[in-house]
């Protein structure tokens, strides 16, 4: 593992089901930082189907990025650029598109999701 220091400010991106948010909370424990999952920022409380405002969205990401130790974790390239600038490190979470998609069977419903919204995501993370 590398130092500490160098995973200050971590952003790990990749394919939905590739293991980000297990490995954003593992990392955020250990250097004692908050995670924040770019899915949580971008969808609305209360689960997914109704994007946030463009613009909080935006000032969410700057606001998580600003912090002095942070893992943020997602998809979303546009989001992740923005915290980009101030990582210490980046992880892209690299997995065969059929690894996710088992992973994502595995871990199912969840975060308020319905059966059709893990289809859904089933089809976007096959594309």
């Amino acid at each position: 593992m590398l130092p500490a220091d160098v995973l200050t400010r971590t952003l790990i991106i990749g394919n939905s089901g590739a293991g980000k948010s297990g490995l954003a909370q593992h990392l955020a424990a250990r250097l004692r930082c908050p995670a924040f999952d770019l899915d949580h920022i971008h969808w609305e409380p209360g689960g997914y189907g109704r994007a946030r405002d463009k613009a909080a969205t935006l000032a969410l990401v700057r606001d998580a990025a600003a912090g002095a130790c942070w893992i943020i974790e997602g998809v979303s390239g546009r989001l992740a650029r923005i915290a980009a600038p101030r990582a210490t490190a980046m992880i892209w979470s690299a997995i065969p598109v059929a690894e996710c998609l088992d992973n994502l069977r595995r871990r199912g419903v969840r975060r308020g999701a319905g059966m059709d919204d893990l289809n859904g995501l089933m089809r976007w993370a096959g594309a």
